[in-house]
């Protein structure tokens, strides 16, 4: 060996041997030479050394790595234990805490707030990707693991294999600070064996890029926060007013929120208000319906007249009111040509001071697609639809109906041509072809119907199943079921029915497809694509979505991709590495995408979107 070589093998070993002894977890214990202690007390509890306060970490600047915190709560008592992180200052940091108290009933047991300004905005950062459900034992240590990853981290509690909460935008962006524990002295919660790890990078923190909201009104002008005791919420303010005003031109994060304690701090202890406004260019004279939120108070005005006027405040509705900011608030905007203008008055009390809207009605549509025709509420709920080719025809199943559920006809140019072809079903979902029969799942059966007379030609009883939800065959007289209660795979042949696979890898399995002796699946529980060896059974990942994603409908796109729905309204075209590119997405106007058919001969996708009660056909352009 070289002398070069010598060298450049010592350098690459004392490389490996420094980012060893870096990346080695660090143990802190509770004592005044690690912490400094704002306020709270150093105890026993539970047979162990812990801290009950707020505190930060001495002489440590932390930006990517592991988190690991073990805290206890008192049964009963409401507390807000958690962990600070990157933190600039007392004013300024990335929060993630638990609430014991709504724990396993609610949604929001655990939730990632950023802090900016002084205000701990929790009423704004709440849903996917900011809060979860949790499950929380009182008086006992649960443990609390993050992992920071730059602009994203996962958040474990107890069950250190699959994560809880996945932040897939940290407010804060790509930032280093301390790290604290923030909790109250109450004696109502605890924290012992903290502990980090300095790492660059994390070969576990999966790295998802933010759910695009599609309609978001994202760009806009504020105003300098103002008392609330000056502001009037009943009219539009002057010209001379808004002239005088020093606009500042800011835009949403990908949600379509402004957090305003991002640009201003809270002054005025009785309240603030801030103005704030965009223009909406229209093509002609026409009516849009905004989605909204907001928190404290807001007033919105639509071309200088008033149009709503609001109060968001924490508990002033009822004692369960959060007051959290959300698309939960509509207004129609009567639209003129040209330029309108949306201006708002927003006050902000405490939890958070911030504003987003949508275009309600909103579709993202790709380029390569185009839209055909529409079914629009002709038939009754449609969940599955599928192609015979030999007829050139395809069937759709109206999942519910009064008890009076059905297959219909229809062609493919969007004429219905039976609509209710076949009935005397109960509830049906998943339907394949095989053999000149179309089989179809109801929901304790599996029927067998003749194509050509529509006579049913069998019903098999599936009583072992709990919910049958789609259905596939092998080609060869097999047919495999997904059971999404039981988080199971049935095998139904002239052997008759099977239980095939059970495993907690496909809880809450939905949609099938086979391809190329591997038997694809949309699973529920952690939102992916998963196939599964036919001879061996081993279950393997194809794709990750976002977090809640129902995935239904799988087919082949070509030989080299599948399109892959999301029930909550994303068509995906996904490679057969897991690349992933959104088609369609209509999740603003919460227009499903049920199990679909794509027919391959016409480069048309046929959509059942169940609840709409609509069918929508598209076409592929090239």
């Amino acid at each position: 060996m070289s002398l070069f070589n010598k060298i450049l093998l010592s350098l690459m070993i004392l490389s490996i041997f420094y980012q060893h002894i870096f990346a080695q977890k660090i143990n802190k214990d509770f004592n005044t030479d690690n912490w400094n202690i704002i306020q709270g007390n150093i105890v026993e509890h539970l047979g162990r050394n812990s801290f009950q306060g707020i505190a930060t970490l001495k002489n440590v600047e932390f930006e990517n790595g592991i988190i690991e915190v073990d805290i206890a709560s008192i049964k009963g008592r409401k507390s807000y234990p958690g962990v600070l992180f990157r933190m600039k200052n007392m004013n300024e940091y990335e929060r993630v805490y638990i609430r014991p108290h709504r724990s396993i009933f609610y949604d929001d047991a655990i939730q990632y707030l950023a802090s900016f300004n002084g205000v701990d905005s929790w009423q704004l950062y709440n849903g996917t990707g900011n809060t979860s459900s949790a499950e929380i034992p009182s008086d006992t240590w649960n443990h609390l693991k993050i992992e920071v990853s730059g602009s994203q981290a996962k958040v474990y509690l107890n069950d250190m294999e699959r994560y809880i909460l996945h932040i897939t935008n940290l407010q804060h962006g790509f930032s280093k600070g301390e790290l604290g524990l923030f909790g109250s002295t109450d004696g109502s919660t605890f924290f012992s064996n903290f502990s980090f790890i300095k790492a660059n990078e994390l070969n576990s923190a999966e790295i998802n890029n933010p759910e695009q909201i599609i309609g978001i009104i994202d760009e806009w002008e504020i105003s300098s926060p103002m008392s609330v005791i000056n502001c009037d919420f009943e009219k539009y303010p002057h010209a001379t007013y808004l002239d005088s005003v020093k606009w500042q031109s800011i835009k949403s994060d990908t949600k379509g929120l402004v957090d305003i304690s991002k640009y201003y701090p809270r002054k005025n202890r009785l309240g603030d208000c801030v103005y704030a406004r965009t223009i909406i260019n229209s093509e002609k004279d026409t009516t849009i319906l905004l989605n909204f939120g907001y928190s404290d108070y807001i007033s919105i005005f639509l071309n200088s007249k008033p149009a709503f006027f609001g109060n968001s405040v924490y508990q002033s509705r009822d004692k369960s009111f959060l007051g959290i900011a959300g698309y939960f608030d509509n207004v129609f905007f009567p639209l003129k040509k040209g330029k309108n203008e949306l201006l708002i008055l927003l006050a902000e009390t405490s939890g958070g001071w911030g504003f987003m809207f949508r275009d309600a009605n909103r579709i993202f549509l790709a380029e390569s697609l185009k839209t055909n025709w529409e079914i629009n509420r002709e038939l009754q709920i449609p969940e599955t639809i599928v192609f015979d080719k030999n007829n050139n025809v395809c069937y759709v199943s109206s999942y519910f109906n009064e008890g009076n559920e059905y297959i219909s006809k229809i062609s493919l140019d969007g004429k219905i041509v039976q609509k209710e072809w076949i009935t005397d079903l109960n509830m049906p979902t998943g339907m394949c072809i095989s053999d000149e029969m179309l089989y179809v799942l109801e929901r304790k059966s599996l029927s067998v119907f003749d194509i050509a007379s529509g006579v049913r030609k069998d019903r098999i009883s599936l009583n072992e199943i709990v919910f049958p939800n789609d259905i596939q065959t092998d080609g060869s007289g097999t047919f495999y079921i997904s059971d999404s209660r039981s988080n199971a795979i049935f095998k139904y042949s002239k052997l008759g029915l099977e239980k095939w696979l059970s495993s907690d890898e496909i809880t809450n399995i939905n949609g099938l497809h086979f391809h190329d002796n591997f038997l694809f699946c949309g699973i529920g529980k952690d939102a992916t694509l998963k196939k599964i060896n036919l001879a061996t059974k081993e279950i393997s990942t194809v794709c990750n979505f976002n977090s809640g994603s129902i995935i239904d409908g799988i087919t082949n796109f070509d030989k080299n991709n599948f399109l892959v729905s999301d029930f909550n309204g994303i068509l995906y075209k996904v490679s057969m590495n897991g690349e992933k590119q959104v088609l369609i997405n209509s999740k603003t106007p919460q227009q499903s995408i049920a199990n679909f058919e794509y027919i391959s001969e016409k480069n048309q996708i046929i959509i059942p979107t169940l609840l709409n009660n609509k069918i929508i056909s598209y076409t592929f352009k090239y």
